[in-house]
C-alpha cells in the first residue's frame, strides 16, 4: 500500500519498530478497522536484516583530514608561478600609479599656494573669508 511504501525506511533497517493499531469495536468503523488490521498484518511480515555500522567517528575524521590535505595540495599545485608573478606585476603597477597621483596632487597644492602668494593671500586668509574648514577641498579661480 501507499502507507507501507512511505514508511518503508522506518519499518526496516537497524532498528526495532513497534506497530500500534488503533481499532474500534463499533460497527460503523468496521471498514476502517479491517483496513488497519490488514496494514498491521502487512507490517508484521516485513523482515529486517541487521547490519553492523562499521564506520566509527575516528575513521570518518581520518577520511575528512585526508580529503582536506588532498584539496590543499590541489590548490597549491593549481597556483603556478606565472599567476603569482602576474599578481605581483599588477600590484607594482597599481603602486606606481598611486605614487604618481600623490606626486601630482602635491604639485597642485604647491601651485595653489604659489598662486595665492602672488595675490598676496594665504590659504588661512581665504578660509577665514569664505568660512570653510581648512580640511575641506576648495576650488579657487
Amino acid at each position: 500500500s501507499k502507507l507501507t511504501h512511505l514508511l518503508q525506511e522506518s519499518l526496516g533497517g537497524n532498528s526495532k519498530t513497534v506497530m500500534v493499531a488503533a481499532i474500534s469495536p463499533a460497527g460503523s468503523n468496521q471498514p476502517e478497522t479491517l483496513s488497519t488490521l490488514r496494514f498491521a498484518q502487512t507490517c508484521k511480515k516485513i523482515q529486517t536484516r541487521v547490519t553492523k555500522n562499521e564506520e566509527s567517528t575516528k575513521s570518518i575524521v581520518e577520511q575528512l583530514k585526508a580529503e582536506i590535505e588532498r584539496l590543499k595540495s590541489e590548490v597549491q599545485a593549481s597556483k603556478t608561478d606565472s599567476d603569482l608573478v602576474q599578481q605581483i606585476e599588477e600590484t607594482e603597477m597599481l603602486r606606481k600609479q598611486f605614487e604618481e597621483k600623490v606626486a601630482t596632487l602635491q604639485s597642485w597644492e604647491e601651485q595653489r599656494a604659489t598662486a595665492l602668494a602672488d595675490m598676496g593671500l594665504t590659504l588661512q586668509e581665504v578660509t577665514d573669508v569664505v568660512g570653510v574648514d581648512p580640511s575641506t577641498p576648495q576650488l579657487i579661480n
